[in-house]
């Protein structure tokens, strides 16, 4: 048997009614808690059957559990260590009625779970006190939990949206490979690491062959999509957990490539060559094909103490230097 009854407030909103789940097996004690609750503002629900319990809590979400130790079928400890291992009951605040209050038993459901403790026949303003400071309390918990959860997921979109942001200043704005500044500090981290390792580290200088005059006879705009074209070419060749493919400037790229020799570089640069140059890309102002092509430049090093990372970009870009010098569309590379 279940029933509820909401009395009038005393001096208090309707959104702060608190609720009150009473579960004893005696309708006499919840005639008489219904009758000390009258005009206290509180809502009071009652179960009757302890196997209910559960449930009734579930569905009612009270503020307050008003608990009897003594029933049938299960007893209020045990009922009390269900509750207290239930995701929706655990946190509710427990008081215990009993009829014998010895300090034993008292011991027994403080060490359970109760949060007080009172006789059968409870004081009426006691009682009211106590079922409205253990309530209130709750409440202020549910609410220190909805703002601590909110402020989580405030953090955790913040992190995430930091994240985004960090990776768009990363990006070249036009190509969607990383900037030069992303370059510069990817290779001085490399560098740093082959320097610890002992290892070669090795770097391609790409240009676009003759892209001035592509702009000035297809347009800038035409331009922009060359390099965006490019650059969606080269970029699934630097398929390596530590390769980077990075707009150097202008037209030209970047292309780092830790842990690979000189040869495997200049194979790499190769391939890049002939992938760009088999796009077919028109280019009537080249000098050199009708078609689009570009020029690469090749370095590798084991770095050195007192070396600079700097050191590998000039080489390679003295290797493309000599690569424009003998005629454009090839890889050379720094000896």
């Amino acid at each position: 048997m279940i029933f509820a009854e909401q009395t009038p407030l005393e001096l208090k909103r309707p959104a702060q009614v608190l609720s009150v789940l009473l579960i004893d097996d005696s309708p006499i004690v919840a005639a008489t808690l219904k009758k000390m609750l009258r005009d206290s503002g509180l809502l009071l629900h009652c179960c009757f059957e302890a196997d209910q319990a559960l449930a009734m809590i579930r569905g009612v979400r009270p503020a307050v559990i008003v608990l009897d130790l003594v029933m049938p079928v299960m007893s209020g400890l045990e009922l009390l260590e269900l509750i207290r291992i239930d995701a929706v009951g655990r946190d509710i605040p427990v008081v215990v009625l009993s009829g014998q209050i010895g300090s034993e038993i008292k011991a027994n459901a403080f060490a359970m779970g109760a949060n007080d403790f009172l006789s059968k026949t409870p004081d009426r303003l006691e009682l009211l006190a106590r079922l409205r400071y253990h309530g209130r309390s709750y409440r202020l918990y549910q609410q220190r939990e909805l703002m601590c959860e909110a402020l989580k997921q405030t953090a955790k979109q913040l992190e995430e949206r930091n994240r985004e942001l960090k990776r768009l200043s990363n990006i070249d704005g036009l190509t969607g490979v990383a900037n030069r500044r992303y370059l510069d500090e990817s290779l001085a981290s490399e560098w740093a690491r082959a320097c610890r390792m002992g290892s070669v580290l090795s770097v391609i200088m790409i240009d676009i062959d003759y892209f001035k005059a592509y702009n000035d006879a297809y347009g800038h705009l035409e331009g922009d999509l060359c390099l965006q074209r490019v650059a969606k070419a080269l970029e699934p060749v630097a398929a390596r957990g530590g390769d980077l493919l990075a707009r150097y400037g202008g037209e030209e790229f970047t292309l780092i490539l830790p842990l690979t020799s000189l040869q495997g570089a200049m194979s790499l640069a190769n391939k890049l060559r002939q992938k760009i140059y088999e796009l077919r890309i028109p280019h009537v102002g080249s000098e050199i094909s009708d078609r689009l092509s570009i020029s690469l430049g090749v370095a590798s090093l084991t770095p050195k103490n007192r070396q600079s990372c700097d050191e590998l970009l000039t080489q390679a870009d003295q290797a493309l230097y000599i690569a424009k010098g003998l005629g454009r569309n090839q890889a050379v590379a720094f000896e």
